[in-house]
């Protein structure tokens, strides 16, 4: 079952993407900022951590193949700044926050190369997916870039920042678990594609709620709040 990699690897990948799921949908589905939502934000961003890691490993037992990787760094990056998002007022946070912005960057840069690589000699439908990460990442990139030069004193900028992310960690889980778990058969755009969408349209969702909600703009953002 578990061949080419060591048991432990393997188990502890599977697992440990499982409960991120399930501590995934938890938090989705709870009241934001409840005791349930962040106990079930924190499992997820602690399995999906296990899950990238165990990811990497795999890379040095098989053809290496971009997509995992890609999946697996920008999942860390999403689920980290995601936390860091409530964690802001830390001594430490900007200095992550220095480090971690090399991830989208790198990602949005290769998307580009591939999307060139496409035009050269591929197929118009391969364009789909780079298009689609060079997009997301140069946004993300930019969304950096700008906190890191001026950083948000309301509160909900910080929430809103944190739901992207932590929703969008979930689309990736998704998207690895459709694209390379169950292996269904699906086509390319479908399994890579359709997460990341509904992600964002997710995200969408969760951020206007904040918008209309109780959360006065200049209230500081609670580093204990969220996972």
């Amino acid at each position: 079952m578990w061949e080419p990699y060591h048991p432990i690897t393997y188990f502890g990948h599977v697992i440990a993407g499982v409960i991120g799921l399930a501590a995934g949908l938890v938090a989705l589905s709870a009241k934001k900022g409840s005791p349930l939502h962040i106990a079930a934000g924190r499992t997820f961003a602690l399995t999906m951590v296990i899950a990238v890691v165990t990811t990497l490993i795999f890379l040095f037992d098989r053809e290496r193949q971009p997509l995992i990787f890609i999946l697996a760094l920008g999942a860390f990056y999403l689920v980290s700044s995601g936390v860091l998002s409530f964690r802001n007022q830390k001594p430490y946070a900007k200095a992550l926050e220095r480090v971690l912005i090399v991830i989208p960057l790198a990602i949005f840069l290769y998307s580009l190369f591939a999307i060139s690589r496409v035009l050269v000699g591929g197929s118009p439908a391969q364009i789909l997916g780079p298009l689609l990460f060079a997009a997301l990442f140069g946004g993300l990139f930019l969304g950096d870039v700008r906190v890191l030069r001026s950083r948000p004193t309301a509160r909900v900028a910080w929430v809103k920042r944190h739901l992207l992310r932590m929703v969008l960690a979930f689309g990736f889980a998704t998207m690895a678990l459709l694209r390379l778990g169950l292996d269904v058969g699906l086509p390319l755009a479908v399994t890579v594609i359709v997460p990341v969408v509904l992600a964002l349209l997710v995200s969408l969702y969760f951020t206007r709620r904040v918008s209309a909600g109780s959360l006065e703009e200049n209230q500081p953002p609670l580093a204990q709040d969220a996972p």
